[in-house]
């Protein structure tokens, strides 16, 4: 897997509080309040959602 990226623990915990709200569905998780119960500065949540599919597909590699 040649252009595959490798994201730090930092951001892999920022994804872990995006889905653990995201499953809440208290949220779409594009609405700034999202960002706000998360705590998450705004670089961070424009991060996630920019890299969301990839972040998701090492988070399950590693959950295997």
């Amino acid at each position: 897997m040649a252009n595959e990226q490798t994201f730090t623990d930092a951001q892999m915990a920022n994804f872990k509080k995006w889905v653990k709200l995201q499953n809440t569905g208290r949220f779409n998780m594009v609405d700034p309040r999202a960002r706000s119960a998360m705590s998450m500065s705004e670089e961070d949540f424009d991060f996630v959602l920019e890299h969301y599919e990839q972040m998701e597909a090492q988070y399950t590699r590693k959950a295997s």
